[in-house]
């Protein structure tokens, strides 16, 4: 099971540079570790030209389409769990996304 949101201030204003982003997150999650992808890898360009045309259509329609470039984050609970923050590279930092898989109702600080 997959639970995904947003995390933002509610006046919209940004969350601050991608630098004091790492670094709050990393304090909420220790052991949190983030990667800076530039561009789209070309493993995955490859596994979307072996996707047939349906599967694309519905990824289109039903899928996030992933900017260039980002953040990505991991963050791996002790009891099982894991959840995955996206932001993308540009100042400032406006949202973050999260992805929690797994024990999701266990991962309390």
């Amino acid at each position: 099971m997959a639970l995904a949101g947003s995390i933002r201030r509610t006046d919209r204003a940004p969350l601050g540079d991608v630098e004091d982003v790492n670094r709050r997150l990393s304090e909420a999650f220790p052991g949190v570790w983030f990667r800076y992808q530039a561009e789209e890898p070309p493993e995955l360009a490859a596994v979307n030209k072996q996707m047939t045309l349906i599967l694309r259509l519905w990824l289109s329609v039903f899928g996030r389409r992933t900017q260039y470039p980002n953040y990505r984050g991991i963050f791996e609970g002790s009891q099982g769990g894991a959840v995955e923050f996206y932001f993308k590279a540009e100042e400032p930092v406006r949202w973050v996304r999260a992805t929690s898989y797994g024990r999701t109702t266990i991962l309390a600080l």
